[in-house]
């Protein structure tokens, strides 16, 4: 089995008797294993030899390898020589070619054009031209005629307008006749002509030309590669030639160097000598396993002693804490380890048979530190021992403590349930004497919000019923005069009641059940306010209109709506304040209900309360002994393990021990 050199932390260690049962079982092991790593590397280097006489046989089979690249070198610089000759010819050849084609177009050229002349100087195509144009002449004099003829048809015979139109019809008559004998004379020249050069023979003379164009196209292509391939030949020649010569050079110089006698194989190089232990990681690692610890303090405080889920917590706590240990008990001896490491391993380099003698060489070195290493771990993991004995006994003293706080705590809230009792009762007592002013409050403001309601309602019909003898009235100057005076004097009527509620307003006090009232009072008084000026202005629009101009006033409109607008929000406040007062009811209920049952229990809650406390103040009192006996016992394995590992950094300031000294 693999063991942790002194400094090493694993991530999830074994336990502390196990890793010492390991470290005696590798001392033992690796010593038995040293005879055989010995004869492994004399074996390592009768290989080595072997290799070598193999070598000098490959050595000779890489000459002659050497010696056909060299020939093939040789024979790339003549082709390279000779080839801008040969792209030479081939422009030559081409350029011929090419001139032969030119003047094969040129002809094409010639006989297309001949063609091409004959067929435009032919009578009979401009005869054929002459007559569609005259042809053009009349359709547009047919149609000119044809638009005259019906302007004519819409006017009387012997009009001026008639007369006119028929001018114009009687002008292009001798316009017409002029056009139709000029396609006569053009017919009968078509007929006298010469025939024109057949569209066959344009055709051939045309796709002849093509042809000849398309050669010299084609020619001309190859020509301008076969100038591109000279052209390169003649740049790269040089380039060609002295790189074969370079790889000529190249095989001479390889095969001169193999020729000569071989030269003594260097010493690898030393390897660096592996660091020493992390001692940051290792602080790190161990700062974990801390907050594991303290992960599975908190989850076993959710539980009452002796129970399951508190079982199994502290059989988290004890393996978390035979962790912590060992980690720290390695952390302390890498800090306290002499920075002398064992002896570095030979670097694994040349051929493979020396390789193995490097390894060979290796694994007896390794077999030996391993046996240091277990040397030390045995004594390490004896001090992780100790250790393990001091970090139980702090366990057991921070459990006792968490108990001893938990009973003190318990103590001190165990009249808990009384005390909110008692304060429960309070407040229903209060809620009792404070709650016939309560209610009155509460059903002053609901009765302000129906009176609110109800002032608004009589505003509605009071607009609605100007609205409708509006309508149904006829004017008569008296009967709206009257009711402009009755109006005029319930208006000042009002002006009167707002004057003396503002003035009972003015003088209540701010927060007083008197300035409540005038305010609502002032409220429900400006629907009547609107009310009364809307009425008064149609009655002034009545007496200033017209006998037949007396539509419904805007004003009476726009009454109706803010009625029924006010009538709406006055009523939906009513529901609300209602809940109100039945909410404030109902607590009172409620509170009268509580007391009794609050005064029943008050007592049952403080005998309780002093049981709980009389047997929490026991456990603590025989706790706190236990807890002094831990802190003694804690005390006690600290010194041991102090001096034990004050003794160890006080041998390692000294001299070096034989063993690492000697290496």
């Amino acid at each position: 089995d693999k063991v942790n050199k002194v400094g090493e932390l694993s991530a999830n260690p074994p336990g502390i008797a196990e890793q010492l049962a390991i470290a005696e079982k590798t001392l033992a092991e690796t010593s038995a294993a040293l005879p055989s790593l010995q004869a492994a590397a004399a074996a390592a280097e009768v290989a080595v030899k072997t290799e070598r006489d193999v070598a000098e046989a490959k050595r000779k089979a890489d000459l002659a390898a050497i010696e056909a690249r060299k020939a093939a070198a040789q024979q790339q610089i003549t082709a390279a020589k000779s080839a801008p000759d040969i792209a030479a010819k081939k422009v030559a050849d081409l350029t011929a070619q090419a001139e032969a084609a030119k003047q094969a177009v040129a002809a094409a050229e010639a006989a297309l054009g001949e063609k091409r002349k004959a067929a435009g100087m032919n009578e009979k195509a401009k005869a054929e031209q002459a007559v569609a144009a005259a042809q053009k002449r009349i359709e547009a004099l047919t149609a000119e005629v044809a638009k005259a003829r019906e302007a004519r048809a819409k006017f009387a015979e012997g009009t001026p307008d008639f007369a006119k139109a028929d001018a114009l019809v009687q002008a292009r008559k001798p316009e017409l006749a002029k056009a139709e004998e000029a396609v006569a004379a053009a017919k009968s020249k078509i007929d006298a002509a010469p025939a024109a050069p057949a569209a066959a023979e344009v055709d051939a003379a045309k796709t002849a030309r093509e042809e000849a164009g398309k050669k010299v196209e084609a020619l001309r292509q190859q020509l301008q590669k076969a100038q591109s391939e000279l052209g390169t030949a003649k740049n790269s020649a040089p380039k060609t030639i002295a790189e074969a010569e370079k790889a000529v050079a190249a095989a001479n110089a390889e095969l001169a160097k193999m020729q000569a006698p071989p030269a003594p194989a260097a010493a690898p190089a030393a390897a660096p000598v592996p660091a020493g232990p992390n001692i940051a990681t290792m602080e790190k690692a161990l700062d974990a396993l801390n907050t594991e610890l303290e992960a599975i303090r908190t989850e076993r405080a959710k539980f009452e002693p002796d129970t399951p889920g508190y079982i199994a917590a502290q059989a988290k706590r004890a393996a978390i804490g035979e962790k912590i240990a060992a980690a720290t008990t390695s952390l302390e001896t890498a800090k306290t380890t002499p920075s002398a490491a064992p002896s570095a391993p030979v670097p694994l380099v040349g051929t493979d048979a020396e390789k193995v003698l490097a390894k060979a060489k290796n694994d007896l070195s390794e077999a030996q530190n391993r046996a240091l290493s277990a040397q030390a771990g045995i004594e390490r993991w004896k001090r992780a021992q100790l250790y393990q004995g001091v970090f139980n006994a702090r366990q057991t003293l921070h459990d006792k403590q968490a108990k001893y706080d938990d009973l003190v705590a318990t103590a001190k809230d165990a009249f808990r349930q009384a005390e909110l009792a008692k304060a429960g009762l309070a407040d229903a007592e209060k809620t009792i004497a404070d709650g016939p002013k309560v209610i009155a409050e509460k059903e002053a403001a609901l009765a302000e919000v129906l009176k609110t309601a109800d002032a608004a309602k009589t505003q509605l019909a009071a607009a609605e019923k100007a609205t409708a003898d509006k309508k149904a009235a006829v004017t008569d100057p008296k009967v709206v005069q009257a009711e402009i005076a009755e109006l005029t004097k319930q208006q000042a009527a009002l002006t009167e009641e707002v004057a003396k509620v503002r003035a009972a307003r003015d003088s209540a006090k701010a927060g007083s059940p008197e300035l409540a009232a005038a305010t609502a009072a002032r409220e429900a008084l400006r629907p009547k306010e609107a009310a009364l000026t809307a009425a008064l202005a149609a009655a002034n629009a009545k007496m200033a209109a017209k006998p037949a101009d007396q539509p419904i006033p805007p004003e009476m409109i726009e009454a109706v709506k803010k009625g029924q607008l006010d009538v709406k929000l006055a009523s939906g406040k009513v529901a609300p304040v209602e809940k109100i007062v039945a909410d404030a009811k109902k607590a009172i209920e409620d509170a009268q209900k509580q007391i009794p049952e609050l005064k029943a229990r008050i007592p049952k809650f403080e005998a309780e309360g002093a049981k709980i406390k009389a047997q929490a103040e026991q456990s603590a009192g025989a706790l706190a002994k236990e807890l002094q006996a831990a802190k003694a016992e804690m005390e006690k394995l600290r010194a041991q393990y102090d001096a034990v590992k004050n003794a160890r950094k006080s041998a390692s300031n000294g001299p070096a021990p034989v063993s690492v000294a000697a290496k």
